[in-house]
């Protein structure tokens, strides 16, 4: 049953996906997981007057590999730029590529990687509405894991779309 539960977020995921593709990028070793909460943060006063919030350390390096680094970059963005109400906040993403010192070419190819990583996330819960055994959920909110899977990859493809 679970392999036709999905088949309109599967259609969207497969038909966006054929349009877009990781932007190149040399090969260099990356993090592979630089979401919001593998990043630690502290307080500095070391260079202002006022505090200033700053990433301290990057925890969780399990799955570091050589690899495109727009895949950390999309990745970092898919999460560090989700809003509370799920959906992409410009202004954040502003930031980042302000942080970053990338000018129009990188932020497109930046945004790009997002949307990449955004779908693939979205295509990893769909597989999982099929196989049934990777992505844990809530109990008290869905029956099952495919609901749980089907409620995820309909929430990253709005995100996606809010991009």
């Amino acid at each position: 049953a679970g392999r036709f539960m999905a088949g309109e977020e599967a259609r969207f995921v497969l038909s966006e996906s054929s349009l877009i593709k990781l932007p190149e990028a040399p090969l260099s070793i990356i993090h592979g997981d630089p979401k919001w909460t593998n990043f630690l943060f502290s307080l500095s006063w070391e260079l202002f007057d006022y505090p200033v919030i700053g990433v301290s350390s990057l925890i969780d390096w399990d799955t570091v590999m050589k690899g495109n680094p727009f895949m950390d970059i999309g990745d970092m963005i898919r999460s560090f730029c989700k809003g509370e109400d799920g959906a992409f906040r410009h202004d954040r993403f502003k930031s980042i590529i302000e942080g970053y010192g990338g000018g129009s070419d990188f932020k497109d190819k930046a945004l790009v990687a997002a949307k990449v990583i955004t779908l693939e996330l979205a295509s990893r819960f769909l597989i999982d509405v099929v196989e049934d055994s990777y992505f844990d959920f809530d109990r008290s909110k869905f029956a099952t894991r495919r609901d749980s899977n089907i409620a995820s990859a309909k929430k990253y493809i709005d995100y996606f779309k809010s991009m």
